[in-house]
């Protein structure tokens, strides 16, 4: 075996194609002893590469060449799973995703080198150049556009076999098709061949980003339906909990009458505080809205926030007793979560609703800590216990308000978090 610049070739074109698949990678939860995997995994990586088998009496056929670059990026997908902690079909997916950006460089770079220049001082090294000075650029443009968020794409969670026939196209188009006019020194074929595997690359990854898309709003959706059947079975049972503490809240203030002159009037006193603890107070005049501000004052007594409550709550008669018990109840949830973090003194929240034409305004307020965290528009909660479901709350509030022709408004002045809601 000799080794000649095909060899050399490999090499360059090994390493091109592990950083792009990298602008997908880099974000996905890796396996233990990262380090200790990825260095001695790349090393064969690059040493398989670089000594590929290319005897002088194997010609250099079409079949052969495309067995060469299928090897290499086989190789290099079980580099990425066998150093990230991820199913390989997804492995599989976001290597493809990036040998596409890798072939739509390459290709970029080839079409630019076929323009004459009328100033070109050394031709036969005019592509090198090209690449040295094209794939930096489309690498970051395609990681800012495509690969920022690859690792945390809810497609990761899911086997969709739609995955997989993208990354098969994605190899077809850069190993079977560029193949086909190799070797042509036809600058028209060339700029054509070049312009078609460019628009094929840019279309597959388009095409990969909004399955992706798609299946994180198909997730979401799923997911904010389960939380609302979920609030509709506690609605029920907090419906009937209440009923039944108030009921015997108010007995028991009938039966402890029967005391006074046997106990202390300052024990009797005490009797009565705890009870009126117990019993609910908020009367709003909507029966769903009692229920969930009752059930969460009760939440903020034991944690020593003050909440208050201003307006009248018929004005929510229109909407569904179990879209007013989520609605609030997220709201609520964020507020609590929130202002249990502060002083005591901090410890404050306050609700309003009030009626401007045919729309109603709610609006929540409470002190908050630190800097609020945003994706896509979209807040994150800073909980850790239930990483999956972070920010679900406010975006089944926005899914309520939105049924309800409104939407929602976030608003943060100096330490204070605003949520205003909308509805028609």
């Amino acid at each position: 075996m000799i080794v000649s610049s095909v060899h050399l070739g490999n090499l360059i074109f090994s390493f091109e194609l592990l950083v792009a698949q990298f602008l997908f990678t880099y974000s996905l939860p890796k396996r233990r002893h990262f380090f200790l995997r990825a260095i001695p995994f790349s090393l064969c990586f690059f040493v398989y590469s670089f000594f590929f088998p290319l005897p002088n009496e194997i010609k250099f056929t079409v079949w052969y060449s495309i067995i060469r670059f299928l090897s290499i990026f086989a190789l290099s997908t079980l580099l990425c799973f066998s150093i990230y902690d991820v199913p390989y079909s997804t492995a599989l997916s976001l290597c493809g995703a990036g040998y596409a950006v890798q072939h739509f460089s390459y290709q970029l770079a080839l079409a630019f080198s076929q323009i004459p220049w009328y100033f070109n001082p050394i031709p036969a090294h005019r592509q090198i150049i090209y690449e040295l000075c094209l794939f930096p650029i489309t690498y970051f443009l395609f990681w800012f556009f495509f690969g920022k968020n690859a690792g945390k794409d809810m497609h990761l969670k899911t086997k969709d076999f739609r995955f997989d026939l993208i990354a098969i196209s994605i190899l077809f188009i850069c190993i079977g098709l560029s193949r086909i006019t190799r070797g042509s020194n036809d600058t028209k074929v060339i700029l054509s061949t070049s312009a078609y595997a460019m628009t094929c690359c840019l279309s597959a990854l388009i095409i990969q980003f909004y399955l992706k898309r798609s299946l994180e709003l198909s997730y979401e959706k799923k997911l904010i339906r389960n939380l609302w059947d979920e609030d509709k079975k506690h609605y029920k049972i907090s419906k009937e909990q209440m009923n039944l503490v108030n009921i015997q809240a108010h007995d028991l203030k009938h039966k402890i009458t029967a005391f006074k002159g046997r106990l202390p009037d300052q024990e009797i006193s005490s009797i009565n505080k705890v009870i009126d603890d117990y019993d609910s107070h908020l009367k709003t005049g909507n029966e769903a809205l009692d229920v969930i501000l009752n059930e969460k004052s009760f939440i903020c007594k034991k944690e020593g926030i003050s909440f208050t409550f201003l307006g009248d709550g018929k004005q929510l008669d229109r909407i569904e007793v179990t879209d007013i018990y989520s609605l609030i109840g997220n709201a609520m949830d964020n507020a609590i979560e929130a202002v249990t973090k502060l002083k005591k003194e901090k410890r404050i929240i306050s609700m309003n609703i009030e009626s401007k034409g045919p729309m109603v305004f709610l609006s929540i307020r409470n002190y908050f800590l630190g800097e609020l965290k945003k994706e896509n528009d979209d807040i994150l909660t800073t909980k850790t216990d239930h990483p999956d479901f972070h920010g679900f709350g406010l975006k089944s509030i926005r899914r309520i308000a939105e049924k309800y022709g409104g939407d929602i408004q976030i608003e943060t002045k100096d330490d204070t978090f605003i949520l205003n809601i909308y509805l028609q």
